[in-house]
């Protein structure tokens, strides 16, 4: 399967997302390859920290040399070598990251509440459901992204906050799991290292994270949903309807 894990965030807590994920595949007998889309690179910077402290790997890492080729074509390496393809992407609109969601089953979007604003994510949805009117059983999985330290209120807030988001997409599901930024899940990724590997093992971070998995194995084994025509619908009308009247969401 391959899994485009995709959000404006442009720190590195996304691509720590994306490779605790990938070791849970690993750990679960899945041969993984974790591609880096990003700007900042932070997954192959992970992997030459990894090298450094001569640890072996888990998974596959690779750059996006030649990846919307390798995509295209299901007899490729890539595509026929690896059980998960799991790509991290920053939310750049480029040629690569239309080609990595053109091509997923599922996209994963992890939502951070004190980073993602409303205009970003307005034009996050946008491309999403721009992809869905050529991909109609595109899954979009949506993740609570919390601190550990928010209150049970805020928590909440947070909690119907993600709810509204996933609701205004189109099909999109919203994950039961809440995932929350654990301090050595930062420091594990700093030192090369999964939050599996980590010498301070967390075990509320593991469990989370093995939730998530269970998660997106049900969505990926449940039967390819019937495309709704008003699903498409609403999709092509939030996407062409305000450029064709820009003065009604000015």
């Amino acid at each position: 399967m391959i899994t485009t894990i995709f959000s404006s965030n442009n720190s590195a807590d996304r691509s720590i997302f994306a490779i605790n994920l990938a070791a849970t595949f690993t750990r679960n007998l899945r041969k993984v390859a974790l591609v880096d889309l990003t700007a900042s690179m932070q997954i192959l910077n992970w992997k030459k920290q990894r090298q450094h402290a001569d640890i072996k790997p888990k998974f596959a890492v690779h750059d996006p040399l030649g990846l919307p080729l390798e995509l295209e074509n299901r007899n490729s390496y890539l595509r026929t070598h690896y059980h998960e393809i799991i790509i991290d992407t920053d939310g750049a609109d480029s040629w690569f990251a239309e080609a990595a969601m053109a091509a997923s089953q599922m996209i994963i979007v992890p939502l951070w509440h004190y980073q993602d604003n409303t205009s970003l994510q307005a034009k996050l949805i946008e491309r999403i459901e721009r992809i869905r009117l050529f991909h109609p059983t595109l899954q979009v999985l949506i993740v609570d992204m919390q601190r550990p330290s928010a209150q049970s209120d805020a928590a909440a807030r947070q909690s119907d906050e993600a709810q509204a988001f996933a609701q205004s997409i189109p099909g999109a599901v919203l994950a039961d799991a809440v995932m929350h930024e654990w301090f050595g899940a930062r420091r594990a990724f700093d030192a090369g290292l999964s939050i599996f590997e980590s010498m301070s093992r967390n075990d509320q971070a593991e469990a989370e994270m093995k939730k998530l998995y269970q998660e997106i194995c049900q969505l990926k084994d449940a039967p390819t949903p019937v495309v709704d025509s008003a699903v498409v619908t609403q999709a092509i009308q939030s996407i062409i309807y305000p450029k064709i009247h820009p003065k009604a969401h000015a």
